[in-house]
């Protein structure tokens, strides 16, 4: 049985995930329970479905104004009381009270969110009072830490009571705002992600990574949307222009945000913080150092232990929310803590997020550079040995040739003496070709690239393959680095070498010349069977087409790097491939 692409493998893996977090959520989420049994301030609190539904739809049926509202919500509740007391149904007074309470629970949620909003104008006035009632105590009057806090305040809370709320059902958002089990399942597909995709010593560095990416990237978004849809089937959303404060537990959120984008702003924290640990993991399987490794799952579950942990005062407390996971919580962020003693300045919260996510990449990206920089040095080393180590070669077989030399001479001379021509001219062909192989035979500009040259056609001569060059201009000084030129040469002399190999006295011809003050190389070479092609693009002839069909991208890509241009085309047997490289 053939085996499964890794590519096919991870589409597989991603839908498993997506179903797993859809069922696990409809059943728990959606089924009356809640997924996290703590809103934004640590209070316990549950809902059922069936009465979110009961209270959207008393919240539709009630007046605009308030007032009438609030009359009428009482009223209801009264006929309640009437209907149950001379309800029938009821064998003793017990059971009727117990049902009247159980069936009043929803009018008295959506009355208190009508006091409650009623009631907003006149808290944030009275915080506004008592913090400049504060300022004037002797222990603000000193500037300072307390000081800029009871500032910030006032700021925090300017304009708030001019806002206009609406009464809305907090469950729905609560459910929204704390997707804990997708974030779980979101980590273990990144992980996932990590794992699959994560460079080894079997797989080329030339491996597609982009359609897996997407794959990843999608899965993360459908997730989520995914949850917004259920929640919104099964028990109903409040409009997502309501500001933050229409909910009692974002009363003190000092940001004038709608409850919609904080959704979207939650999401995309979410996935910035999955995307620097998808990066951290890529970087840690680079370095192949298991100490590392080791060391960064140990911070993760480090981490996580600590954003679970209950602390109820001190570092801890701060630590909680000050951590890698602050990202999948980000709502938490906006209301925990307000204002930070920094220096003796009153800082929000936010901005020193964003500015420790936006340091976490760059380092992120700096190491990464770096890890590439390092990584192709040590190509362009293990090149140039490679050309040294060649060059004593050819000369250790040079001395041995001028040592034989006069015996060789001798040999001739002795043959020529007898008349035998032929066999002289033959012995005269094998020293010819005994000393082309000690010569290097190409000469480009670059000491890394000869090598690299003169490696392809020694080994296309074990093939009966015979490479002719033309290198009528020097690479030097083109601003071409040597890992570009060896990713080009290697690559189109690979494929007409192996598309040869099954030819008799195949023949290559490899040129290099200016053209237009631009580098111009062509490769052309005989091939046998038919190319097929899909669009524009030549698909390869090997069998196993996941692991192969990357030697055109990668010059496609180089050439795209200097603004050049790649052309392909095949007449009567003959592929040839041309390259322009702006290296100017």
């Amino acid at each position: 049985m053939k085996k499964k692409s890794t590519y096919l493998q991870f589409l597989l893996f991603s839908v498993a995930i997506i179903i797993l977090n859809a069922l696990i959520f409809y059943y728990i989420n959606c089924s009356g329970g809640v997924l996290q049994s703590k809103d934004v301030f640590g209070s316990k609190y549950t809902y059922a479905s069936e009465e979110i539904v009961v209270q959207k739809m008393i919240l539709n049926s009630l007046p605009s104004d308030m007032d009438e509202a609030e009359e009428s919500l009482e009223k209801q509740i009264q006929d309640l009381a009437v209907e149950y007391e001379n309800n029938p149904r009821f064998a003793t007074s017990d059971e009727a009270y117990l049902a009247f309470q159980t069936a009043k629970r929803p009018y008295e949620a959506v009355l208190s969110q009508i006091a409650y909003i009623e009631g907003y104008p006149e808290y944030v006035l009275g915080i506004a009072d008592n913090a400049a009632e504060l300022l004037e105590l002797p222990i603000y009057q000193k500037k300072g830490w307390l000081r800029n806090n009871i500032i910030q305040t006032q700021k925090d809370f300017y304009g708030l009571e001019r806002m206009r709320l609406t009464p809305v059902t907090e469950a729905g958002y609560m459910s929204l705002l704390n997707y804990r089990i997708t974030d779980v399942l979101v980590l273990l597909l990144t992980l996932g992600t990590v794992w699959m995709l994560a460079p080894s010593e079997r797989l080329s560095a030339r491996r597609e990574y982009r359609k897996p990416l997407c794959i990843w990237l999608i899965s993360i978004c459908v997730m989520y949307f995914l949850n917004v849809g259920m929640t919104a089937i099964c028990i109903g959303l409040p409009e997502f222009q309501v500001a933050l404060q229409s909910l009692p537990s974002f009363q003190s959120c000092p940001y004038l945000i709608s409850c919609g984008l904080l959704l979207i702003v939650s999401l995309f924290f979410k996935l910035a913080g999955f995307i620097v640990l998808l990066c951290l993991g890529f970087i840690c399987f680079s370095c192949r150092k298991k100490g590392i490794v080791i060391g960064l799952f140990g911070l993760i579950v480090a981490e996580l232990i600590l954003s679970f942990c209950v602390s109820k005062d001190g570092i801890g407390v701060f630590l909680k929310e000050i951590n890698m996971f602050s990202a999948f919580g980000v709502e938490r962020f906006y209301l925990r803590y307000l204002n930070l003693d920094i220096g003796g300045q009153a800082v929000a919260p936010l901005p020193l997020f964003t500015v420790f996510m936006g340091l976490l990449v760059v380092v992120t990206l700096f190491v990464t550079i770096r890890r590439m920089s390092i990584y192709t040095q040590e190509i362009q080393k293990r090149a140039e040995k490679t050309y040294y180590d060649e060059l004593d070669r050819k000369y250790e077989e040079t001395r041995k040739i001028r040592h034989d030399m006069n015996n060789h001479l001798l040999a001739l001379s002795l043959l020529v003496e007898k008349g035998d021509i032929a066999s002289a001219k033959a012995y005269i062909g094998e020293i010819s070709e005994e000393l082309d192989q000690t010569i290097m035979p190409v000469r480009t500009g670059s000491n890394v690239l000869d090598a690299l040259i003169w490696q392809k056609i020694r080994q296309a001569r074990t093939y009966n393959i015979n490479i002719q060059t033309e290198i009528l201009c020097s690479v030097k000084d083109r601003n071409i680095s040597d890992y570009d030129l060896c990713g080009i040469f290697g690559n189109i002399l690979d494929n007409a070498i192996e598309a040869g190999a099954g030819m008799d006295k195949a023949v290559i011809r490899l040129s290099i010349r200016n053209q237009l003050n631009m580098l111009y190389v062509s490769c052309e070479n005989p091939y046998q069977g038919e190319r097929r092609k899909s669009g524009d693009k030549y698909l390869t002839t090997k069998g196993d087409m996941e692991l192969h069909g990357f030697g055109i991208n990668r010059v496609k890509e180089i050439a795209k790097a200097y603004d050049g241009e790649v052309s392909i085309s095949t007449n009567q047997g003959n592929f040839l491939i041309e390259i322009l490289l702006n290296s100017k």
